[in-house]
């Protein structure tokens, strides 16, 4: 295994790590970490580490960076809006490791908003094949709303505070971001895109044939069930392009070893499985 720093992006501002297997296998796509929130490259207790050396191990290409303006990269200086920068800054670091690396196809991965910036990289580019979405896009469902509120009922507390915040829902509109409105409901607080986006998103990469493995963690009150990803898009047929794993002893940022452990041996169990062969979208 070989660990070497890089620069790279239009100005060179970008820095990333690349964890280079002893012998790379033909026909295995890279894979990109990004940033969740404002922590480095290193990830959370520095998970990000441990899982690229272990995926170097599996014979997988690894690319760690910082976004422009966290860790150790430097802010651009240009006009663009952050969304627009973001993009960017994905994109160029798939570029890189393309004339560096000879790199045609890409796994991306990330943590909560490190997940939503994923998700769009994902739809954005067609060397995306595999996305690795860790607290992710999730919404409610029947499944859902059974699960978290019923219990309730037969507790008077919590029953109290769902009725002194129903008059609240209630005047919510349909015409309003449903994500929104979601979030609220579920106490999570994260603007989720339009349901309906989010489908549309799903059903275009499945049509690509894009491996998708969604990882919640226990702490995640917007997550209930292990089907709850497919009961809530009914309409997009996920084939066996889909894998979701609740990590019920996880907390958000993996604080405790035994969680870091699962995610990993999650992930590689799942990346071997989707693309372990030359041919991994037969």
């Amino acid at each position: 295994m070989i660990e070497t720093v890089h620069t790279f992006g239009a100005d060179e501002n970008l820095v990333g790590i690349v964890t280079e297997p002893e012998a790379r296998t033909p026909g295995r796509p890279a894979v990109v970490m990004l940033n969740s929130g404002l922590l480095p490259h290193t990830g959370s207790f520095r998970l990000h580490v441990t899982l690229s050396r272990t995926l170097a191990g599996l014979g997988f290409l690894v690319l760690r960076f910082d976004l422009a303006g966290i860790g150790d990269s430097l802010k651009h200086t240009d006009g663009r809006s952050h969304a627009e920068q973001v993009a960017g800054d994905i994109q160029n670091a798939m570029d890189y490791l393309t004339g560096s690396y000879q790199c045609g196809e890409f796994v991306i991965m990330g943590v909560c908003t490190g997940a939503d910036n994923a998700h769009k990289a994902a739809v954005a580019d067609p060397r995306v094949v595999g996305a690795v979405f860790i607290d992710g896009y999730v919404y409610p469902t029947t499944g859902y709303y059974i699960r978290r509120y019923l219990p309730r009922f037969f507790k008077l507390t919590p029953l109290l505070n769902l009725l002194r915040r129903l008059p609240k829902l209630l005047t919510l509109k349909d015409t309003e971001c449903a994500g929104q409105r979601d979030a609220y409901i579920a106490g999570n607080g994260w603007e989720l895109p339009p349901k309906e986006e989010t489908e549309k998103d799903l059903a275009a990469l499945v049509k690509r044939r894009v491996q998708l493995l969604y990882l919640f963690c226990g702490t995640n009150s917007l997550f209930q069930y292990d089907n709850q990803v497919k009961d809530a898009f009914p309409a997009v047929d996920f084939q066996d392009r889909l894998q979701v794993h609740h990590l019920r002893e996880a907390n958000h940022t993996f604080m405790f070893m035994k969680s870091r452990d699962q995610l990993i041996d999650t992930f590689c169990v799942w990346i071997k499985s989707c693309f372990g062969s030359a041919s991994p979208r037969q």
